[in-house]
């Protein structure tokens, strides 16, 4: 690790999943693949309007391809050390951990505002040092077992302190 002058042995590493994203990658260097193709064989046939959409709908899915990578490429291992949780590469001692805790995210309708779409369970680890918030989604970390292991590592040093 960068952060420390040795190496300290995790308690517990949670790997990151990136089985969406690499759908999302995969679909959209397919979706590129075949746009680029299409939009050839219509600009050869004289038909530019079919070209310039295909274009389009090729670059979108070339944006898509693009940030998929960039954000599998970010996403780190949360570790759970003696004294330490690093997250995103950041070290947090536990003395500067304020409150970890699950809340579920909802994504409403546009038209009918009552109606739930979608729901994401996130995982928000606040610090007290520089008042920063992290924010870990169900979809990439098993997040109920960062939750619980975290407690099972904290709660006895928070009562040794006290």
């Amino acid at each position: 690790m960068v952060f420390m002058f040795f190496q300290v042995e995790a308690l517990y590493t949670f790997e990151p999943s990136q089985t969406e994203l690499t759908g999302w990658l995969i679909a959209g260097a397919v979706v590129l693949v075949a746009c680029v193709g299409a939009a050839y064989y219509f600009y050869r046939r004289k038909q530019e309007h079919w070209a310039m959409l295909l274009g389009f709908v090729g670059m979108t899915a070339a944006g898509t391809c693009i940030f998929s990578y960039a954000t599998a490429e970010r996403m780190a291992p949360v570790r759970i050390l003696p004294n330490t949780l690093v997250v995103e590469e950041q070290p947090i001692p536990y003395r500067n951990l304020r409150n970890a805790y699950i809340e579920q995210d909802y994504v409403r309708s546009r038209m009918a505002t009552d109606r739930i779409l979608d729901t994401t369970r996130l995982l928000f680890v606040e610090t007290t040092l520089d008042k920063e918030l992290y924010i870990l989604s169900e979809d990439n970390y098993p997040i109920d077992s960062i939750l619980v292991r975290l407690r099972e590592v904290v709660l006895p040093l928070r009562e040794q302190r006290d």
